[in-house]
């Protein structure tokens, strides 16, 4: 039985250390929009207190628009505004914060590709479901050591999430649930996030996904031999590309047999839609023992996660290339939203003055027939002339006049 593959390789990494607050920093620079790159771009130090005043300052304004009219678009800009807000709230401001804290890796991809299988195998024991039960929950699983549990429980990272500490067997939390799992056998400051199945029929565990994978710092995506060129799968990946996320992949379940011609027609694939990533394992086809993968097949993806999360330049460059890829996504998206705004702007503006010209003729109509008597026209008229002809005028002038004397 073969090992995992890594023919793709991994490549030396300079980078600068990331240190908490006062120290240096992640960078946003090197990073070319549209490429997930293996990780050796130079960068350079930014200012974490600069970045945070100014990531807070960008939050206050995006949340302050007020989105009032339905122009076309505008459920889509709603939706675009609640991603950057999370992706702020989430990621970029707690990894700016802490910078120390751990890596965390979200574990993504097909249902049966056998990421909980990998899960447990990794952390040595059952803390993620498994099988026909999987799909129907939404409540994912991180497993990290006891030593940094506290960074994911204390509501720094996904502030606005629920969570629960997973104690015993591994068993479904209730939707929209994370279930934190603390075990020795986790490498220290290295975190992995069993996600929801991109392909689930349930939307809500779709979208649950790609929140997890849009606070997460390293995606680790697994696919089968059976579902690689699903739409699903090149979705997912096409989002790692277009956001710059630090990128690994597995292909698992791979027959023996077919392992070249498989390989070679996955490797086109992720090279047709120009996706780099920084390392690829296959998995081969195998029996699992106990619930879990052998030791041969297991080992080169957790000593990949161990030096990751060890390696102080292979930690910073994953760092950096997975932040400057979500603030290079701003570049474009702050103005497409920006746009919006300015056409929300000028419509406002176009029925403002509209409105106010309506009410400025129709002031100028009332004061013109007030003077020319237009208004005492037809009933108006008829009404008056019946009260005068009725004395009633006459005798109400000369009741007033009496009453003063006259």
């Amino acid at each position: 039985m073969a090992a995992p593959d890594d023919e793709m390789g991994e490549n030396q990494v300079p980078g600068e250390e990331l240190a908490p607050r006062g120290g240096g920093q992640p960078a946003s620079a090197g990073y070319q929009p549209g490429v997930t790159s293996s990780w050796h771009e130079s960068r350079v130090r930014v200012d974490a207190r600069l970045l945070e005043a100014t990531l807070l300052n960008l939050r206050k304004r995006i949340s302050a628009i007020p989105l009032v009219f339905d122009l076309p678009g505008a459920t889509d800009v709603e939706a675009e505004r609640a991603k950057l807000l999370s992706q702020i709230d989430d990621y970029l401001l707690p990894r700016v914060r802490q910078s120390a804290a751990p890596i965390l890796v979200a574990l993504v991809g097909s249902t049966g590709a056998g990421k909980s299988t990998l899960v447990n195998s990794i952390v040595g024991t059952q803390v993620s479901l498994t099988g026909i039960r999987r799909p129907t929950t939404n409540s994912p699983v991180l497993a990290c050591h006891p030593d940094d549990i506290g960074w994911f429980a204390e509501n720094m990272f996904l502030p606005t999430l629920p969570r629960v500490r997973q104690e015993g067997l591994a068993r479904p939390g209730r939707d929209g649930l994370l279930v934190l799992a603390a075990s020795e056998s986790m490498t220290k400051g290295v975190a992995l996030l069993d996600t929801p199945d991109i392909d689930s029929v349930v939307r809500a565990h779709y979208d649950f996904a790609y929140q997890f994978l849009d606070a997460s710092d390293l995606w680790l995506f697994m696919t089968s031999a059976s579902r690689y060129a699903d739409a699903p799968v090149w979705e997912i990946l096409q989002h790692a590309r277009e956001r710059g996320a630090a990128l690994g992949v597995i292909l698992s379940r791979v027959p023996p047999a077919h392992r070249t011609e498989l390989v070679t027609h996955f490797d086109a694939m992720l090279a047709a839609n120009g996706i780099v990533p920084g390392k690829r394992f296959v998995i081969p086809e195998t029996g699992i023992v106990d619930g879990m993968l052998p030791i041969d097949v297991l080992q080169p993806v957790k000593d990949w996660l161990t030096e990751t999360a060890q390696y102080s330049d292979r930690r910073v460059a994953v760092l950096t290339q997975t932040m400057a890829g979500v603030l290079d996504t701003f570049k474009f998206r702050v103005p497409r939203l920006a746009a919006h705004v300015d056409a929300q702007v000028s419509l406002r503006t176009r029925l403002r003055y509209e409105a106010e010209a309506a009410y400025g003729t129709a002031l100028k109509e009332f004061d013109q027939s007030t003077r020319n008597a237009q208004l005492l026209r037809g009933e108006v008229l008829a009404r008056w002339q019946d009260y005068a002809d009725s004395g009633e005028l006459g005798a109400a002038l000369r009741g007033k006049r009496g009453a003063h004397g006259g």
